[in-house]
Protein backbone atom coordinates (compact mmCIF):
# COMPACT_ATOMS: atom_id res chain seq x y z
CA UNK A 1 0.00 0.00 0.00
CA UNK A 2 1.30 3.07 -1.28
CA UNK A 3 2.19 5.91 1.40
CA UNK A 4 -0.19 9.52 1.52
CA UNK A 5 2.89 11.44 2.08
CA UNK A 6 2.42 14.78 4.35
CA UNK A 7 3.77 18.23 2.82
CA UNK A 8 4.58 21.16 4.80
CA UNK A 9 4.43 24.27 1.77
CA UNK A 10 7.20 27.21 2.91
CA UNK A 11 6.81 30.60 0.79
CA UNK A 12 6.78 34.31 1.54
CA UNK A 13 4.34 34.65 -1.10
CA UNK A 14 0.93 33.86 -0.09
CA UNK A 15 -0.56 33.94 -3.72
CA UNK A 16 2.63 31.01 -3.99
CA UNK A 17 0.77 28.92 -1.27
CA UNK A 18 -2.37 29.25 -2.03
CA UNK A 19 -1.51 28.23 -5.68
CA UNK A 20 0.37 25.15 -4.63
CA UNK A 21 -2.48 23.61 -2.24
CA UNK A 22 -4.82 24.10 -5.35
CA UNK A 23 -2.54 22.04 -7.28
CA UNK A 24 -1.87 19.32 -4.52
CA UNK A 25 -5.14 18.92 -4.08
CA UNK A 26 -5.69 17.44 -7.21
CA UNK A 27 -2.96 14.90 -5.85
CA UNK A 28 -5.06 13.78 -2.94
CA UNK A 29 -4.06 9.70 -3.45
CA UNK A 30 -0.63 11.00 -3.21
CA UNK A 31 -0.46 13.52 -0.40
CA UNK A 32 -1.87 15.59 2.54
CA UNK A 33 -1.08 19.42 2.93
CA UNK A 34 -0.22 19.35 6.52
CA UNK A 35 0.62 22.73 6.90
CA UNK A 36 1.92 26.28 5.26
CA UNK A 37 4.21 28.52 6.79
CA UNK A 38 5.33 32.03 4.94
CA UNK A 39 8.76 32.08 6.31
CA UNK A 40 11.72 30.07 7.25
CA UNK A 41 11.71 30.67 11.21
CA UNK A 42 8.09 29.37 11.24
CA UNK A 43 8.60 26.35 8.86
CA UNK A 44 11.18 24.94 11.62
CA UNK A 45 9.00 25.43 14.11
CA UNK A 46 5.74 23.60 12.31
CA UNK A 47 9.11 20.88 11.48
CA UNK A 48 9.31 19.52 14.75
CA UNK A 49 5.36 19.61 15.62
CA UNK A 50 4.11 18.46 12.07
CA UNK A 51 6.86 15.88 11.07
CA UNK A 52 6.24 16.30 8.08
CA UNK A 53 7.84 13.97 4.89
CA UNK A 54 8.43 16.15 2.63
CA UNK A 55 9.26 20.06 2.69
CA UNK A 56 8.40 22.56 -0.91
CA UNK A 57 10.22 25.25 0.01
CA UNK A 58 10.89 29.21 -1.62
CA UNK A 59 14.55 29.82 -2.16
CA UNK A 60 14.32 33.39 -1.23
CA UNK A 61 12.85 34.48 1.87
CA UNK A 62 13.42 37.38 4.22
CA UNK A 63 14.32 35.86 7.37
CA UNK A 64 15.83 32.76 6.76
CA UNK A 65 16.44 31.06 2.79
CA UNK A 66 15.50 28.15 1.17
CA UNK A 67 19.60 27.37 1.71
CA UNK A 68 19.89 27.69 5.36
CA UNK A 69 16.99 26.58 6.14
CA UNK A 70 17.71 22.90 3.86
CA UNK A 71 21.04 23.04 6.19
CA UNK A 72 19.21 23.32 9.23
CA UNK A 73 16.71 20.55 8.64
CA UNK A 74 19.21 18.00 7.49
CA UNK A 75 20.96 18.41 10.42
CA UNK A 76 18.03 17.26 12.30
CA UNK A 77 15.96 15.63 10.51
CA UNK A 78 18.07 13.84 7.70
CA UNK A 79 15.27 11.76 6.36
CA UNK A 80 12.97 14.99 5.30
CA UNK A 81 12.40 15.34 1.69
CA UNK A 82 13.04 19.00 0.48
CA UNK A 83 12.17 20.29 -3.04
CA UNK A 84 13.53 23.93 -3.64
CA UNK A 85 10.76 26.77 -5.74
CA UNK A 86 13.18 28.96 -7.51
CA UNK A 87 12.95 31.24 -10.81
CA UNK A 88 15.41 31.31 -13.64
CA UNK A 89 17.17 34.09 -11.68
CA UNK A 90 17.63 31.99 -8.63
CA UNK A 91 19.46 28.71 -10.67
CA UNK A 92 22.52 29.05 -8.31
CA UNK A 93 20.90 28.93 -5.14
CA UNK A 94 19.09 25.92 -6.25
CA UNK A 95 22.33 24.28 -6.94
CA UNK A 96 23.49 25.03 -3.46
CA UNK A 97 20.51 23.58 -2.32
CA UNK A 98 21.18 20.29 -3.76
CA UNK A 99 24.21 20.31 -2.65
CA UNK A 100 23.51 20.75 1.00
CA UNK A 101 20.80 18.12 0.81
CA UNK A 102 17.50 18.93 -1.01
CA UNK A 103 15.96 16.47 -2.92
CA UNK A 104 14.86 18.34 -6.24
CA UNK A 105 13.68 21.57 -7.59
CA UNK A 106 11.18 23.02 -9.52
CA UNK A 107 11.18 26.42 -11.23
CA UNK A 108 8.28 28.65 -11.12
CA UNK A 109 5.60 28.37 -12.41
CA UNK A 110 5.63 24.78 -11.39
CA UNK A 111 3.85 22.38 -13.95
CA UNK A 112 1.36 20.04 -12.47
CA UNK A 113 3.41 16.98 -14.65
CA UNK A 114 6.80 17.70 -12.72
CA UNK A 115 5.14 17.93 -9.15
CA UNK A 116 3.60 14.87 -9.73
CA UNK A 117 5.97 13.20 -11.32
CA UNK A 118 8.69 14.31 -8.25
CA UNK A 119 6.16 13.20 -5.85
CA UNK A 120 5.21 10.05 -7.34
CA UNK A 121 9.05 9.56 -7.13
CA UNK A 122 9.18 10.47 -3.47
CA UNK A 123 6.41 8.09 -2.21
CA UNK A 124 8.23 5.10 -4.30
CA UNK A 125 11.33 6.01 -2.24
CA UNK A 126 10.09 6.32 1.22
CA UNK A 127 7.57 2.92 0.81
CA UNK A 128 10.96 1.51 0.09
CA UNK A 129 12.63 2.87 2.65
CA UNK A 130 9.99 2.32 5.52
CA UNK A 131 9.86 -1.35 4.34
CA UNK A 132 13.69 -1.88 4.56
CA UNK A 133 13.12 -0.14 8.39
CA UNK A 134 9.79 -2.11 9.01
CA UNK A 135 12.01 -5.38 8.01
CA UNK A 136 15.07 -4.37 10.21
CA UNK A 137 12.83 -3.53 13.44
CA UNK A 138 11.78 -7.11 12.56
CA UNK A 139 14.98 -9.11 12.51
CA UNK A 140 15.69 -7.10 15.31
CA UNK A 141 13.00 -8.03 17.35
CA UNK A 142 13.40 -12.20 15.84
CA UNK A 143 16.43 -11.78 17.19
CA UNK A 144 16.15 -10.22 20.47
CA UNK A 145 13.25 -13.37 20.89
CA UNK A 146 15.34 -16.16 19.47
CA UNK A 147 17.88 -14.99 21.82
CA UNK A 148 15.22 -14.99 24.92
CA UNK A 149 13.90 -18.26 23.82
CA UNK A 150 17.33 -19.57 23.64
CA UNK A 151 17.86 -18.31 27.47
CA UNK A 152 14.53 -19.72 28.51
CA UNK A 153 15.09 -23.30 27.13
CA UNK A 154 18.72 -23.37 28.32
CA UNK A 155 17.13 -22.50 32.06
CA UNK A 156 13.79 -24.80 31.15
CA UNK A 157 16.98 -27.70 30.74
CA UNK A 158 18.46 -26.94 33.27
CA UNK A 159 15.15 -27.03 35.51
CA UNK A 160 13.38 -30.01 34.22
CA UNK A 161 16.72 -32.46 32.77
CA UNK A 162 19.27 -31.25 35.30
CA UNK A 163 21.57 -30.75 32.15
CA UNK A 164 23.30 -27.61 32.81
CA UNK A 165 25.34 -25.42 30.48
CA UNK A 166 27.62 -22.69 31.96
CA UNK A 167 26.71 -19.98 29.70
CA UNK A 168 23.13 -19.47 30.48
CA UNK A 169 22.76 -15.56 30.35
CA UNK A 170 21.01 -14.55 33.34
CA UNK A 171 22.33 -12.43 36.29
CA UNK A 172 21.08 -14.51 39.62
CA UNK A 173 22.43 -13.82 42.95
CA UNK A 174 19.43 -14.13 45.26
CA UNK A 175 15.54 -15.27 43.96
CA UNK A 176 12.82 -17.09 44.77
CA UNK A 177 10.78 -19.52 42.54
CA UNK A 178 7.08 -19.86 42.03
CA UNK A 179 5.66 -22.49 39.85
CA UNK A 180 1.93 -22.62 39.37
CA UNK A 181 -0.42 -24.83 37.36
CA UNK A 182 -3.70 -23.76 36.01
CA UNK A 183 -6.57 -25.38 34.41
CA UNK A 184 -7.31 -24.43 30.74
CA UNK A 185 -10.40 -26.61 30.03
CA UNK A 186 -12.75 -23.14 30.12
CA UNK A 187 -10.45 -20.68 29.17
CA UNK A 188 -7.42 -19.96 26.59
CA UNK A 189 -4.02 -20.46 28.81
CA UNK A 190 -2.66 -17.52 26.27
CA UNK A 191 -5.68 -15.61 28.22
CA UNK A 192 -4.29 -16.55 31.33
CA UNK A 193 -0.71 -15.88 31.02
CA UNK A 194 -1.30 -12.22 29.19
CA UNK A 195 -3.75 -11.38 32.00
CA UNK A 196 -0.35 -12.79 34.38
CA UNK A 197 1.96 -10.76 33.04
CA UNK A 198 -0.37 -7.47 32.74
CA UNK A 199 -1.15 -7.32 36.49
CA UNK A 200 2.90 -8.54 37.32
CA UNK A 201 4.17 -5.78 35.40
CA UNK A 202 1.40 -3.17 35.73
CA UNK A 203 1.96 -3.66 39.94
CA UNK A 204 5.84 -5.02 40.52
CA UNK A 205 8.64 -3.32 39.11
CA UNK A 206 9.63 -5.30 35.68
CA UNK A 207 13.35 -5.26 37.06
CA UNK A 208 11.60 -7.61 39.97
CA UNK A 209 10.73 -10.50 37.30
CA UNK A 210 13.78 -12.23 36.41
CA UNK A 211 12.56 -14.93 33.96
CA UNK A 212 8.76 -16.02 33.01
CA UNK A 213 8.96 -19.58 31.90
CA UNK A 214 6.37 -22.02 30.05
CA UNK A 215 6.24 -25.88 29.98
CA UNK A 216 2.51 -27.37 29.38
CA UNK A 217 0.52 -25.80 31.75
CA UNK A 218 3.20 -25.07 34.21
CA UNK A 219 4.88 -21.51 34.37
CA UNK A 220 7.72 -21.06 36.92
CA UNK A 221 8.43 -17.51 38.07
CA UNK A 222 11.92 -16.39 38.80
CA UNK A 223 11.94 -13.25 40.72
CA UNK A 224 14.21 -11.10 42.70
CA UNK A 225 14.57 -11.29 46.84
CA UNK A 226 13.57 -7.69 46.60
CA UNK A 227 9.94 -8.55 45.02
CA UNK A 228 7.54 -7.71 47.48
CA UNK A 229 5.54 -11.16 48.22
CA UNK A 230 2.80 -9.93 49.68
CA UNK A 231 1.88 -7.92 46.82
CA UNK A 232 2.72 -10.66 44.52
CA UNK A 233 0.76 -13.17 46.26
CA UNK A 234 -2.00 -11.04 46.37
CA UNK A 235 -1.89 -10.86 42.46
CA UNK A 236 -2.13 -14.15 42.15
CA UNK A 237 -4.87 -14.50 44.07
CA UNK A 238 -6.92 -11.67 41.88
CA UNK A 239 -6.24 -14.48 38.85
CA UNK A 240 -7.32 -17.05 41.06
CA UNK A 241 -10.78 -15.26 41.81
CA UNK A 242 -10.70 -14.38 38.41
CA UNK A 243 -10.68 -18.16 37.06
CA UNK A 244 -12.51 -19.36 40.10
CA UNK A 245 -15.51 -17.14 38.45
CA UNK A 246 -15.02 -19.05 35.04
CA UNK A 247 -14.79 -22.27 36.51
CA UNK A 248 -11.23 -22.73 36.41
CA UNK A 249 -8.29 -22.83 39.10
CA UNK A 250 -4.74 -21.95 39.66
CA UNK A 251 -2.04 -24.22 42.02
CA UNK A 252 1.13 -23.22 42.84
CA UNK A 253 4.33 -23.00 45.12
CA UNK A 254 6.21 -20.56 46.53
CA UNK A 255 10.27 -21.40 47.24
CA UNK A 256 11.98 -19.63 50.09
CA UNK A 257 15.14 -17.30 48.75
CA UNK A 258 17.99 -19.62 47.44
CA UNK A 259 21.04 -18.08 46.22
CA UNK A 260 22.81 -18.16 42.80
CA UNK A 261 22.79 -20.57 39.25
CA UNK A 262 23.34 -23.18 41.76
CA UNK A 263 20.22 -22.90 44.32
CA UNK A 264 17.99 -22.00 41.72
CA UNK A 265 17.50 -25.89 40.46
CA UNK A 266 16.80 -26.39 44.33
CA UNK A 267 14.26 -23.61 44.51
CA UNK A 268 12.79 -24.75 41.60
CA UNK A 269 11.87 -28.35 42.90
CA UNK A 270 10.97 -26.68 46.30
CA UNK A 271 8.20 -24.59 44.74
CA UNK A 272 7.22 -27.89 42.28
CA UNK A 273 6.95 -30.21 45.42
CA UNK A 274 4.70 -28.12 47.08
CA UNK A 275 2.52 -27.27 44.06
CA UNK A 276 2.32 -30.84 43.04
CA UNK A 277 1.20 -31.45 46.93
CA UNK A 278 -1.14 -29.12 46.85
CA UNK A 279 -2.75 -30.06 43.00
CA UNK A 280 -2.52 -34.10 44.48
CA UNK A 281 -5.20 -33.56 47.27
CA UNK A 282 -7.18 -30.77 44.95
CA UNK A 283 -6.41 -27.51 47.59
CA UNK A 284 -6.27 -25.14 45.15
CA UNK A 285 -4.23 -22.60 46.13
CA UNK A 286 -0.77 -20.35 45.77
CA UNK A 287 1.53 -21.06 48.50
CA UNK A 288 4.79 -21.22 51.01
CA UNK A 289 5.85 -24.42 52.50
CA UNK A 290 6.35 -22.78 56.18
CA UNK A 291 2.14 -21.88 55.52
CA UNK A 292 1.52 -25.53 54.40
CA UNK A 293 3.54 -27.32 57.34
CA UNK A 294 1.84 -25.26 59.56
CA UNK A 295 -2.12 -25.80 57.96
CA UNK A 296 -1.70 -29.68 56.80
CA UNK A 297 1.04 -31.74 59.11
CA UNK A 298 -1.72 -32.61 61.26
CA UNK A 299 -3.21 -34.01 58.63
CA UNK A 300 -0.70 -35.85 56.63
CA UNK A 301 -1.07 -39.39 55.45
CA UNK A 302 1.80 -41.49 54.64
CA UNK A 303 -0.76 -44.02 53.15
CA UNK A 304 1.35 -47.13 54.72
CA UNK A 305 -2.05 -48.05 56.29
CA UNK A 306 -4.39 -50.44 55.17
CA UNK A 307 -6.93 -48.36 52.93
CA UNK A 308 -5.84 -50.63 50.76
CA UNK A 309 -5.11 -54.43 51.09
CA UNK A 310 -3.44 -55.78 48.01
CA UNK A 311 -4.15 -59.63 48.80
CA UNK A 312 -7.76 -58.69 49.35
CA UNK A 313 -7.89 -57.36 45.82
CA UNK A 314 -6.09 -60.20 44.24
CA UNK A 315 -8.37 -62.32 45.68
CA UNK A 316 -11.49 -60.87 44.65
CA UNK A 317 -10.13 -60.73 41.57
CA UNK A 318 -9.53 -64.21 40.49
CA UNK A 319 -11.80 -65.70 43.05
CA UNK A 320 -14.69 -63.31 43.94
CA UNK A 321 -17.00 -61.80 41.32
CA UNK A 322 -17.00 -58.19 39.77
CA UNK A 323 -19.84 -56.79 42.32
CA UNK A 324 -17.58 -57.88 45.11
CA UNK A 325 -14.76 -55.80 43.83
CA UNK A 326 -16.59 -53.14 42.78
CA UNK A 327 -18.37 -52.47 46.25
CA UNK A 328 -14.71 -53.06 48.08
CA UNK A 329 -13.39 -50.32 46.12
CA UNK A 330 -16.07 -47.89 46.69
CA UNK A 331 -15.54 -48.37 50.60
CA UNK A 332 -12.00 -47.76 50.28
CA UNK A 333 -13.05 -44.35 48.51
CA UNK A 334 -15.38 -43.80 50.52
CA UNK A 335 -12.54 -44.43 53.48
CA UNK A 336 -10.37 -41.89 51.31
CA UNK A 337 -12.52 -39.53 51.23
CA UNK A 338 -13.83 -39.09 54.76
CA UNK A 339 -10.99 -39.63 56.95
CA UNK A 340 -10.01 -35.49 56.42
CA UNK A 341 -6.46 -36.71 55.39
CA UNK A 342 -3.85 -35.32 53.09
CA UNK A 343 -1.76 -37.46 51.29
CA UNK A 344 2.43 -37.65 50.20
CA UNK A 345 2.25 -37.71 45.88
CA UNK A 346 5.05 -39.66 45.45
CA UNK A 347 4.22 -42.14 48.85
CA UNK A 348 0.47 -43.13 47.37
CA UNK A 349 1.67 -43.36 43.55
CA UNK A 350 4.06 -45.87 44.98
CA UNK A 351 1.43 -47.84 47.37
CA UNK A 352 -0.76 -47.59 43.79
CA UNK A 353 2.36 -48.85 41.51
CA UNK A 354 2.88 -51.79 44.21
CA UNK A 355 -0.72 -53.24 43.65
CA UNK A 356 -0.32 -52.60 40.06
CA UNK A 357 2.68 -54.77 39.59
CA UNK A 358 1.22 -57.11 42.12
CA UNK A 359 -1.44 -57.73 39.64
CA UNK A 360 0.33 -57.41 36.48
CA UNK A 361 2.11 -60.41 38.17
CA UNK A 362 -0.92 -62.18 38.99
CA UNK A 363 -1.95 -62.21 35.67
CA UNK A 364 1.43 -63.23 34.04
CA UNK A 365 1.27 -66.24 36.36
CA UNK A 366 -1.82 -66.82 34.25
CA UNK A 367 -0.86 -66.40 31.03
CA UNK A 368 -3.03 -63.10 30.89
CA UNK A 369 -1.17 -60.35 29.38
CA UNK A 370 -2.47 -56.35 29.94
CA UNK A 371 -1.88 -55.31 26.58
CA UNK A 372 -5.00 -57.96 25.55
CA UNK A 373 -6.87 -56.95 27.76
CA UNK A 374 -7.31 -53.76 27.07
CA UNK A 375 -6.27 -53.84 23.44
CA UNK A 376 -3.74 -51.67 23.52
CA UNK A 377 0.28 -51.33 25.37
CA UNK A 378 -0.61 -50.51 29.07
CA UNK A 379 2.12 -48.86 30.75
CA UNK A 380 1.09 -48.82 34.05
CA UNK A 381 3.83 -46.57 35.89
CA UNK A 382 3.47 -43.97 33.27
CA UNK A 383 0.43 -43.81 33.32
CA UNK A 384 0.14 -43.35 37.33
CA UNK A 385 2.92 -41.03 37.30
CA UNK A 386 0.84 -38.72 34.98
CA UNK A 387 -2.04 -38.41 37.21
CA UNK A 388 -2.29 -35.19 39.06
CA UNK A 389 -4.85 -36.50 41.56
CA UNK A 390 -5.28 -38.62 44.19
CA UNK A 391 -8.92 -38.79 43.37
CA UNK A 392 -8.46 -38.82 39.91
CA UNK A 393 -5.81 -42.13 40.53
CA UNK A 394 -8.00 -44.04 42.66
CA UNK A 395 -10.57 -43.44 39.84
CA UNK A 396 -8.22 -44.94 37.40
CA UNK A 397 -7.07 -47.89 39.49
CA UNK A 398 -10.65 -48.50 39.99
CA UNK A 399 -11.59 -48.43 36.18
CA UNK A 400 -8.48 -50.68 35.75
CA UNK A 401 -9.13 -53.67 38.14
CA UNK A 402 -12.73 -54.01 36.92
CA UNK A 403 -11.89 -53.83 33.40
CA UNK A 404 -9.52 -57.18 34.49
CA UNK A 405 -11.89 -58.79 36.49
CA UNK A 406 -14.12 -58.26 33.48
CA UNK A 407 -12.11 -59.93 31.69
CA UNK A 408 -11.36 -62.83 34.15
CA UNK A 409 -14.89 -63.37 34.38
CA UNK A 410 -15.28 -63.80 30.23
CA UNK A 411 -12.20 -66.16 30.47
CA UNK A 412 -13.76 -68.81 32.94
CA UNK A 413 -15.76 -69.68 30.12
CA UNK A 414 -12.18 -70.77 28.42
CA UNK A 415 -10.74 -72.51 31.33
CA UNK A 416 -10.27 -76.49 31.02
CA UNK A 417 -14.01 -78.26 31.15
CA UNK A 418 -12.78 -80.24 34.83
CA UNK A 419 -12.19 -76.65 36.36
CA UNK A 420 -15.28 -75.26 34.55
CA UNK A 421 -17.40 -77.89 36.00
CA UNK A 422 -15.78 -77.49 39.73
CA UNK A 423 -16.38 -73.80 39.57
CA UNK A 424 -20.10 -74.47 38.93
CA UNK A 425 -20.52 -77.37 41.84
CA UNK A 426 -18.58 -75.16 44.24
CA UNK A 427 -20.79 -71.80 43.27
CA UNK A 428 -23.89 -74.67 43.74
CA UNK A 429 -22.82 -76.33 47.32
CA UNK A 430 -19.99 -73.64 48.90
CA UNK A 431 -22.66 -73.85 52.07
CA UNK A 432 -21.62 -77.58 51.91
CA UNK A 433 -18.46 -79.75 53.07
CA UNK A 434 -16.72 -79.68 49.57
CA UNK A 435 -13.01 -81.35 49.86
CA UNK A 436 -10.12 -81.77 47.72
CA UNK A 437 -11.17 -85.01 47.32
CA UNK A 438 -14.63 -85.29 47.03
CA UNK A 439 -14.06 -82.24 43.90
CA UNK A 440 -11.26 -84.22 42.11
CA UNK A 441 -13.72 -87.45 42.46
CA UNK A 442 -16.58 -85.57 40.99
CA UNK A 443 -14.41 -84.58 37.88
CA UNK A 444 -12.85 -87.75 37.65
CA UNK A 445 -9.15 -86.17 38.29
CA UNK A 446 -6.76 -87.32 41.01
CA UNK A 447 -6.49 -85.39 43.61
CA UNK A 448 -3.40 -84.33 43.53
CA UNK A 449 -3.29 -83.61 39.85
CA UNK A 450 -7.07 -81.51 40.82
CA UNK A 451 -5.12 -79.49 42.99
CA UNK A 452 -2.49 -78.59 40.93
CA UNK A 453 -4.66 -77.71 37.45
CA UNK A 454 -7.01 -75.99 39.92
CA UNK A 455 -4.02 -73.26 41.37
CA UNK A 456 -2.61 -72.89 37.37
CA UNK A 457 -5.76 -72.13 36.52
CA UNK A 458 -7.56 -70.17 39.14
CA UNK A 459 -4.44 -68.32 40.29
CA UNK A 460 -5.13 -69.48 43.96
CA UNK A 461 -5.34 -72.82 45.80
CA UNK A 462 -8.39 -74.45 45.64
CA UNK A 463 -9.27 -74.08 49.46
CA UNK A 464 -9.04 -70.48 49.48
CA UNK A 465 -11.40 -70.44 46.58
CA UNK A 466 -13.59 -72.01 48.49
CA UNK A 467 -12.86 -69.44 51.58
CA UNK A 468 -13.09 -66.57 49.83
CA UNK A 469 -16.22 -67.56 47.99
CA UNK A 470 -17.78 -68.16 51.33
CA UNK A 471 -16.60 -64.43 52.80
CA UNK A 472 -17.89 -63.41 49.40
CA UNK A 473 -21.42 -64.78 50.04
CA UNK A 474 -21.78 -63.97 53.36
CA UNK A 475 -20.99 -60.27 52.98
CA UNK A 476 -23.79 -60.13 50.59
CA UNK A 477 -25.94 -61.16 53.83
CA UNK A 478 -24.73 -59.05 55.99
CA UNK A 479 -25.28 -55.94 53.65
CA UNK A 480 -29.18 -57.37 52.73
CA UNK A 481 -30.35 -59.34 55.43
CA UNK A 482 -30.59 -59.14 59.32
CA UNK A 483 -29.33 -62.78 59.80
CA UNK A 484 -27.45 -63.32 62.74
CA UNK A 485 -23.56 -64.56 62.65
CA UNK A 486 -24.51 -67.74 63.32
CA UNK A 487 -27.58 -68.09 60.94
CA UNK A 488 -24.61 -66.74 58.21
CA UNK A 489 -22.28 -69.17 59.40
CA UNK A 490 -24.56 -71.77 58.24
CA UNK A 491 -26.12 -70.45 55.03
CA UNK A 492 -22.12 -70.08 53.69
CA UNK A 493 -20.63 -72.97 54.63
CA UNK A 494 -18.84 -72.68 58.04
CA UNK A 495 -18.61 -75.12 60.85
CA UNK A 496 -19.82 -72.60 62.93
CA UNK A 497 -20.08 -69.09 64.08
CA UNK A 498 -16.69 -68.78 66.24
CA UNK A 499 -14.90 -70.04 63.19
CA UNK A 500 -16.99 -67.87 61.05
CA UNK A 501 -15.41 -64.57 62.79
CA UNK A 502 -12.12 -65.71 62.62
CA UNK A 503 -11.73 -66.35 59.51
CA UNK A 504 -14.08 -63.12 58.15
CA UNK A 505 -11.42 -60.95 60.24
CA UNK A 506 -8.54 -62.61 58.76
CA UNK A 507 -9.68 -61.67 55.42
CA UNK A 508 -11.35 -58.87 55.70
CA UNK A 509 -10.00 -56.92 58.32
CA UNK A 510 -12.77 -56.59 60.60
CA UNK A 511 -15.17 -58.96 62.49
CA UNK A 512 -18.71 -59.71 60.53
CA UNK A 513 -20.27 -57.07 63.57
CA UNK A 514 -17.91 -54.55 62.50
CA UNK A 515 -18.65 -54.67 58.68
CA UNK A 516 -22.28 -54.20 58.84
CA UNK A 517 -22.00 -51.38 61.00
CA UNK A 518 -19.45 -50.19 58.71
CA UNK A 519 -21.99 -50.80 55.94
CA UNK A 520 -24.67 -48.25 57.82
Amino acid sequence: MSTILRILLVDDENIVLKGMQHVLSKLDDVCKVVGVANGGKIALEMIERLAPDVIITDVKMPDIDGIELTKTIMAKKPNTYIIILSGHADFQFARDALRYGAYDYLLKPCKFKEITSILKKINIELGVKKNSNRNQKELKDKLEYSKRENIKGKILNYLLNDQFTDNIEINISRVRVITYRYNDYYINKDNINEILKKLLLDKLNSNHIIEMLEYNNQVILIIDETCDLNVFIKLLSMVKLELTKKGSWICGGISNIYYSLDGLKEAYEESYSIMEFLLFNEIYEINQKSEIDSKYSNCISSFKDSIIEEDKIIKMLFIGNINNLEQYLNQVIKKLLSNNKVYIPHEFKSRIKKLMIIVEKKLTQNDIEIASIFNRTVECIYEIERINSYKQLFNWVKNMLLTISSYIEEKKNQYPKPIQEAIKYIESNYNKDISMKLMADIVFLNPCYFSELFKETIGVPFSDYITQLRINKAKELLSTTHFTNYQIAEKVGFKNATYFNVVFKKNEGLTPKNYRKLLG
